[in-house]
């Protein structure tokens, strides 16, 4: 950990277990919560990679929140789920592939 706080990035691409409008990004493993975090907060810019399945969806820790996210890559599944919206409507830019 204090490795990572010793660099600064440029862009963090990370992959959380969720990521929902509330609390943003998250993952199961507070060790790799912590990892995911550090390089979030050592990075220029924070882009979450993750699948359909994934958006709305909240595990028990957050790492990166929505104010933070500056691009989400997911498939266009992405986009019949519930929960898009609220994220579409939170986030910065939504990149659907």
């Amino acid at each position: 950990m204090a490795e990572i706080g010793r660099y600064r990035a440029d862009l963090a691409l990370l992959s959380p277990v969720g990521i929902d409008a509330q609390r943003g990004a998250s993952n199961y493993d507070h060790r790799e919560a912590e990892v995911a975090r550090a390089m979030a907060d050592n990075a220029e810019r924070v882009v979450i990679l993750t699948d359909y399945s994934k958006i709305g969806m909240e595990s028990r820790v957050a790492f990166c929140p929505p104010e933070r996210i500056d691009v989400l890559i997911t498939n266009h599944k992405a986009s019949t789920e519930a929960a898009f919206a609220a994220l579409n409507a939170k986030l910065k830019r939504i990149v659907l592939v």
